[in-house]
């Protein structure tokens, strides 16, 4: 083998070498950027979570100050395997709703709420 043809192989590995370090390098910066940004979401979620989501009160209390200051009065209600009483408080036409969780010694909290609650009259079978 001519030493032109081990300069040329040794520049074809020089060439793949700066490739493969030019990909992982990217790799990197990638799998760096995405660790970033779910680590700011995760931070963001768990600084974002309701003001009510840690307050427990009396149920009656909740339901006064959800139909005092919303309009909403309870629309379905139900009884989880543990004993506890979720419940969805609507507006009558369904602009705002809440969803609150009570436990046996009565205190509640709310789980969820938003907008835009329609209520369904349409059963759905076992196949949906």
């Amino acid at each position: 083998m001519s030493d032109t043809a081990i300069c040329q192989d040794f520049e074809q590995v020089d060439d793949k070498m700066m490739l493969a370090e030019s990909v992982v390098a990217a790799v990197t910066r990638v799998v760096g950027f995405a660790a970033m940004l779910f680590a700011a979401v995760f931070v963001l979620l768990m600084w974002a979570q309701p003001v009510w989501a840690d307050d427990a009160m009396q149920r009656g209390d909740l339901v006064r100050i959800l139909t005092d200051r919303y309009a909403e009065s309870p629309a379905a209600m139900g009884l989880t395997g543990d004993g506890r009483l979720l419940e969805v408080l609507t507006t009558q036409d369904g602009k705002t709703w809440t969803i609150i969780l009570t436990k046996p010694d009565g205190t509640s909290q709310v789980i969820s709420a938003g907008q835009a609650w329609t209520q369904t009259a349409v059963a759905l079978g076992p196949d949906v």
